[in-house]
């Protein structure tokens, strides 16, 4: 079917591609380009950008894209058709291109922390932008619309996310981040946050919240037992995948990438929660939604290490972020940590846009993070 990808092992003869009848093609070598590109850009500017100006340049030109982006969504929300030549599955929430709202809020708030990284940027290096202003109130206003954004996409974990780093991580980082010598009040700036949420607090005002109110109550449910979780059932059946055959099973390896979709049905079916009345699997769920197990089912512990290694690598090199004079690599480095706790509720990684925002941020990380300061100067 695939004649151009058929000269690959034989563990790559599941379908790569998707149609209308079966949109679950999956197999190694897509698998394999889903993951590849983010992880080769993220060496290509950990590598070659060294410059901290091209960063912010490039972060700026993200954000206003996740503007427009967050304002398309907040406009078209469709429910049947396509997006780009995809056709919109039936209990699909799409938020504008994004056929999956949980996506849309992972990508809003990645650029929203990037927009906090360049109000913090911005703040720091202008001299009098508590008294004339500067480009920091631009991205502040940009990072409060784009928070808006991920509470318009009724996803109840982004919205914790983003509560977070809004709450907790911006507070730290203005008074423990900035340098000590810092001369700078809130002032001006102050009375600008009121106004952003005004403003915010008036267009949000003409949106209807039914749906979030419903997640919300549901959520309540399952938390007091009075309602089931199919995601909770969904990892079960992801547990039992991994533990197939015990030690000697396939724990350690896998069951091979791109397998999950082909292999997890034998097990979602021992899930009565996934079954209908006919003791049936009412859906076929072709991801366990929860990146961390699916990892390990398709890739095994073996597999999971160089990610592992990875992330270790990456707070190793980040451990100067507690360092007074940086507070633009808070929000990067907490949005990165904070995805990855979101990665045990949520299918996240399988969506390649959020992996290549996550290579931009956490790259941007590395590079304010080892860059030399003149404190006294930027003060």
């Amino acid at each position: 079917k695939e004649p151009h990808i058929s000269w690959l092992p034989n563990g790559l003869k599941a379908p790569f591609l998707s149609d209308e009848r079966d949109p679950g093609g999956m197999n190694a070598w897509r698998q394999l380009l889903t993951f590849a590109g983010p992880w080769m850009f993220f060496c290509a500017l950990y590598v070659g950008l060294l410059r901290r100006r091209t960063y912010v340049t490039l972060a700026w030109i993200s954000i206003i894209t996740a503007c427009l982006l967050a304002s398309y969504g907040y406009t078209h929300q469709l429910t049947e058709g396509t997006i780009f030549g995809y056709p919109i599955p039936g209990n699909a929430r799409t938020f504008g291109p994004f056929i999956n709202r949980t996506h849309a809020c992972a990508y809003f708030y990645f650029n929203a922390a990037l927009a906090l990284a360049l109000t913090f940027w911005h703040f720091r290096r202008n001299k009098d932008s508590n008294r004339l202003g500067s480009p920091h109130l631009i991205s502040l206003f940009i990072a409060f619309f784009l928070f808006f954004g991920v509470f318009l996409t009724f996803s109840v974990g982004g919205i914790l996310i983003s509560l977070t780093l809004v709450l907790f991580v911006t507070p730290i980082a203005y008074f423990l981040g900035l340098p000590t010598k810092n001369e700078k009040s809130l002032g001006v700036n102050f009375i600008n946050i009121i106004i952003f949420l005004i403003l915010l607090g008036g267009l949000a005002y003409t949106y209807k919240y039914d749906q979030l109110e419903y997640r919300i109550r549901q959520k309540i449910k399952q938390a007091s037992g009075t309602s089931a979780d199919e995601r909770v059932a969904l990892r079960n059946a992801t547990v039992q995948m991994i533990s197939a055959g015990g030690v000697q099973g396939k724990v350690w390896y896998g069951w091979g990438a791109g397998s999950y979709r082909w292999v997890s049905p034998y097990f979602q079916a021992q899930q009565p929660a996934l079954l209908n009345k006919d003791k049936k699997l009412s859906t076929r769920a072709t991801y366990a939604h929860c990146d961390w197990l699916q990892m390990i089912a398709e890739w095994g512990l073996v597999g999971l290490i160089p990610v592992l290694v990875t992330i270790v690598w990456f707070v190793l090199k980040s451990r100067q972020i507690y360092r007074r004079g940086r507070p633009e690599v808070m929000p990067l480095f907490c949005v990165c940590g904070l995805f990855l706790i979101h990665m045990f509720l949520d299918l996240l990684c399988w969506f390649t846009p959020i992996l290549f925002i996550l290579a931009f941020t956490a790259a941007m990380s590395l590079s304010m993070v080892n860059a030399s300061f003149n404190f006294e100067e930027k003060s």
